[in-house]
């Protein structure tokens, strides 16, 4: 859970839409073009050219915005680095701004990075993640919403172990593929 209490997915797209739900409301995605905000390759070092002349337009236009942008970006990178010193200094500049921030969003986020501060530094120390866990009970939750209609739980449970095994059952009529 080390990462998790960072920036889980729908957190980060909550406090993204919050930031850019006005825009969208107002029409502004066709002045900047932008039509998926929470896409994970608006990362600077992925941008196009055209995405870097669109985030310059909005760091122009819409200060609070670009301000979010570059806080995400920031805690970003700082979950990179890999010596642990560098990295808390790094969360100390982070919090600091989070907590100076006007943005309601970031503010909720500061104040739970600040009550798991040692988790996140644990994790960087030690460059764990909880990544599979997630991954697998996801998978589960699928299967489980997907097996509503099953007769008895025996079936369901051999349905999780199935998939989220390595087994490869051969099917009647089909020819192996190799790998």
């Amino acid at each position: 859970m080390m990462n998790g209490y960072i920036m889980q997915y729908t957190e980060k797209r909550t406090v993204l839409f919050r930031i850019y739900a006005p825009l969208y409301r107002n029409g502004c995605t066709a002045h900047f073009g932008m039509s998926a905000p929470f896409d994970r390759n608006l990362h600077p070092e992925n941008l196009t050219e055209k995405q870097q002349n669109r985030i310059a337009m909005i760091a122009g236009n819409n200060k609070r915005l670009y301000r979010a942008y570059q806080m995400k970006e920031m805690l970003r990178l700082l979950l990179k680095i890999k010596d642990t010193d560098e990295a808390e200094g790094a969360l100390k500049r982070w919090l600091w701004w989070a907590s100076h921030s006007r943005i309601p969003a970031f503010k909720e986020l500061y104040l739970k990075i600040k009550r798991h501060r040692e988790h996140i530094l644990n994790a960087i120390r030690l460059g764990m993640s909880n990544a599979r866990i997630e991954a697998t009970n996801n998978k589960i939750k699928l299967i489980v919403r997907k097996a509503y209609g099953f007769r008895n739980i025996q079936n369901m449970l051999d349905m999780v172990y199935l998939v989220c095994s390595n087994l490869r059952v051969p099917l009647p009529n089909r020819k192996p593929r190799c790998a």
